[in-house]
């Protein structure tokens, strides 16, 4: 043993050996130390959540939390990359710069052979469906405290709809064809479930929102379909150079998440009520 320590402290050779290791363990330790830390903690990621579950009308699947998730995850990597870039120094809000930040990495894109927009379209028909749709007529009340309790007998009976109700320059006696979205913005929530729930061709009401009270009739109901490439022939470019850049922005952010610590919290599992 004394003849071993003896050469250790002899041999030079050895001596930088030991100092490599410890360097590289010293390196090892402070990269991961020093990485600022993206902490994603629960109340977060319930609050991510619930605004999307609102705005589908379902509980998430687990892989649309993460979806949402990571969503957030890009948001904040994006922001703060760009604080190191010195691009917080301006004006702008944390919006304006995270989409500063993306259009920062995205490159001029050349335009599609024609051929590149057929295969483009063949592979991502799910993005051009057309979600199934409403027509509704529709009587309105601004006050919900003020509503004729006879208003629903007298549609029901037949009442010209022009003839009750209230004039309201964003929502008129009839309702163009809106899919779920476009029911939960004009109705809210709550409404747009009632309004999807409808099964029958009668009046229905009052169905409550923030803008107030509202009677629906459907008119018509369009079927789910998916457009033609002729329908979609107009914007088709346009969808191309969006995903073309998704790409490009998800590898340039791949690289960039290596300078953070992204901490996810485990979130409590959901229970019935």
């Amino acid at each position: 043993m004394d003849y071993l320590w003896t050469f250790v402290r002899r041999e030079p050779l050895v001596h930088f050996t030991i100092l490599a290791a410890l360097l590289f363990l010293a390196n090892a330790i402070w990269s991961g130390a020093g990485r600022e830390v993206i902490r994603v903690d629960r109340t977060t990621q319930d609050i991510l959540v619930q605004q999307r579950s609102d705005l589908l009308l379902r509980p998430l699947t687990p892989d649309e939390e993460e979806e949402v998730i990571a969503s957030y995850v890009e948001d904040e990597v994006l922001w703060r990359e760009a604080r190191r870039r010195g691009l917080d120094q301006t004006a702008r809000i944390r919006q304006q710069i995270v989409r500063g930040m993306r259009l920062l990495l995205l490159d001029d894109l050349p335009r599609p052979s024609e051929a590149e927009l057929h295969t483009f379209f063949e592979e991502e028909k799910a993005r051009f469906e057309l979600p199934p749709a409403l027509t509704l007529d529709h009587v309105f009340f601004g006050d919900s405290e003020r509503v004729p309790e006879t208003t629903l007998a007298a549609l029901r009976s037949g009442a010209d709809p022009l003839t009750l109700g209230e004039f309201n320059v964003n929502l008129g006696p009839t309702i163009p064809p809106a899919g779920q979205q476009q029911l939960v913005q004009l109705f809210g929530p709550d409404g747009a479930r009632k309004i999807l729930a409808i099964d029958d061709d009668t009046w229905h009401g009052p169905i409550l929102s923030p803008r107030g009270a509202h009677f629906v009739r459907v008119a018509e109901r369009r079927p789910a379909r998916v457009s033609s490439f002729e329908e979609v022939a107009p914007y088709l470019e346009g969808e191309w150079a969006m995903a073309k850049r998704r790409e490009i922005l998800d590898r340039e952010f791949d690289v960039m998440r290596q300078n953070y610590r992204i901490i996810i919290e485990e979130r409590a599992a959901a229970t019935d009520d």
